[in-house]
Formats: structure tokens, C-alpha cells, sequence
């Protein structure tokens, strides 16, 4: 799995910070961060993979807005 990791973030890392350009992105995805811990704190592990699978989502989304922009 970590390879795997590894793999993706050279493959699409850059893109995946893009977003982060964005100062409301920044403030949301410190919030989702502070979830994601306090879940991962309370072992809570149902909370902490919706709360990861719900900031990759918004991350794409945002790529995929970006991405529009440009078109």
C-alpha cells in the first residue's frame, strides 16, 4: 500500500495541492484536518474515513472546477 501511496503522490500530488491556492480551501481543509484527528483521537474509525473520503472528494472537485477554468 505504501507503494502505492508513493506512486500517486508523484503522479498526481502536485495537482491535488492546486486547490490550496485558495484561501477558503486552506480554512476548510484545517477544519476537515482537525475532524480527521479528533476521529482518529475518539477511535472512531467509520467517522475518520468519511472524513477523509469527504475531503479527497472536495479536493477533486475543486481540481475539476480549476481544471474548467482553464478550458
Amino acid at each position: 500500500m505504501t507503494r502505492e501511496v508513493v506512486r500517486l503522490e508523484a503522479d498526481f500530488g502536485a495537482l491535488l495541492r492546486l486547490p490550496l491556492a485558495d484561501a477558503d480551501f486552506r480554512s476548510s481543509t484545517f477544519e476537515r484536518h482537525g475532524q480527521l484527528v479528533d476521529a482518529i483521537e475518539q477511535q472512531d474509525p467509520q467517522t475518520a474515513r468519511r472524513r477523509v473520503k469527504e475531503h479527497v472528494s472536495d479536493a477533486l472537485e475543486r481540481l475539476a472546477d480549476l481544471h474548467a477554468a482553464v478550458q
